[in-house]
């Protein structure tokens, strides 16, 4: 709407109108996310801030796709380093939704884990005098083949990203030739995979429409990407979540009772997100769940049962923040520099930066 030039959108007569509330928090999202001008600039551009922030040249650009605001963030920015069309496979898999079926829905008993040391001619006896061992082992299989799938492709930047994780089954799938039986074998839903090829197809034409420098026509084989593209898409990420930051709790409380200790996996590790007072953790789903927890995340959904969880996870260095959400910094006067600086008489001025509303600190940054 903002696009269109209707800048009151809080005064829009809507025939159903929607939550005043949700409208500003979804302007306030739009002006994280880049989309639209912080008050703060329409102040000195001399612009009226009464109907909310104008629309950036960001902001333009996401408009023209069809989806999500943060996922249009990824496509508008993600022109970099040959990393779009990878963008385009993960932006297509996060809308609609995760391919990968769940382990109730393959049919899979937890129980059957605690089973795995037995041995095995005993259990190929007892299958001759009884179905339901037999049926038991079948289901221990399957659960093997389950979980091997999953490590498979979650390898996939090194167990940095769930994103990643689907954008590898993604180009898996399609380097297969799309068959059924590739559906079977990594656990994924056919319906979910077949959309996913579509969406990838209509939005690379989309980008190849308005985007005059990007990369060749739509090609639904990719190649995995190399290490440089690994970071910027996690920066990318970073960029699309920013106001969804975690870190960890005895990272920034450093009188947290499980300060100075360390992790062999995220169980029982707590974080802090921006904007929810409550301990948050890491979904056992995650591909970082059994690694060591990672300082700072960011995450896309917020699931609450038993506790707080955090799904879609990427890991993030704290340095990239001042740079990819600079809304949500506040920066010390300049330090003092060391005596080596000084000497030379280097222009250089080092600040240490704060982020969000608890105000963590980052690591030094120069300007």
């Amino acid at each position: 709407m903002k696009a269109m030039h209707i800048d009151a959108v809080i005064n829009f007569p809507f025939p159903t109108p929607p939550n005043r509330d949700a409208l500003r928090k979804a302007e306030k999202t739009l002006t994280h996310l880049g989309a639209l001008q912080s008050l703060g600039d329409a102040v000195v551009r001399g612009t009226n801030t009464a109907h909310g922030g104008k629309i950036t040249d960001l902001g333009r650009s996401m408009a023209l796709f069809p989806i999500s605001p943060r996922f249009s963030k990824l496509l508008a920015i993600g022109r970099q380093k040959g990393c779009l069309p990878y963008v385009i496979a993960m932006v297509a898999g996060l809308s609609v939704g995760d391919p990968f079926l769940r382990e109730e829905d393959v049919g899979i008993d937890i129980h059957d884990a605690d089973d795995e040391g037995e041995d095995d001619v005993s259990m190929e006896v007892s299958t001759l005098h009884s179905d339901k061992l037999k049926e038991k082992e079948i289901r221990k299989s399957r659960r093997r083949a389950y979980f091997k799938a999953m490590q498979l492709h979650s390898k996939l930047g090194n167990f940095t990203s769930d994103v990643f994780r689907i954008l590898s089954v993604v180009g898996a799938y399609e380097y297969d030739g799309g068959r059924s039986q590739f559906c079977d074998e990594h656990f994924v839903r056919p319906k979910a995979m077949e959309e996913i090829h579509k969406l990838r197809a209509q939005l690379s034409h989309i980008v190849q429409t308005n985007f005059t420098d990007a990369d060749e026509a739509f090609s639904p084989k990719l190649p995995p990407p190399d290490a440089t593209q690994i970071k910027v898409l996690r920066q990318l990420l970073a960029a699309a979540f920013i106001d969804r930051v975690a870190v960890r709790k005895d990272v920034v409380d450093k009188d947290s009772t499980t300060s100075g200790l360390k992790f062999a996996s995220c169980r029982g590790v707590a974080y802090r997100a921006m904007d929810i007072d409550e301990d948050v953790f890491i979904h056992p789903s995650s591909v970082v769940y059994h690694g060591t927890p990672p300082d700072w995340i960011v995450y896309q959904d917020i699931v609450r049962s038993s506790r707080v969880w955090m799904k879609g996870i990427t890991t993030i260095n704290p340095a990239w923040l001042p740079t990819l959400g600079p809304t949500f910094c506040t920066f010390s006067k300049p330090l003092d520099l060391p005596l080596s600086l000084r000497k030379i008489g280097a222009d250089i001025k080092v600040v240490t930066p704060h982020f969000g509303p608890h105000r963590w600190q980052l690591p030094n940054t120069k300007i």
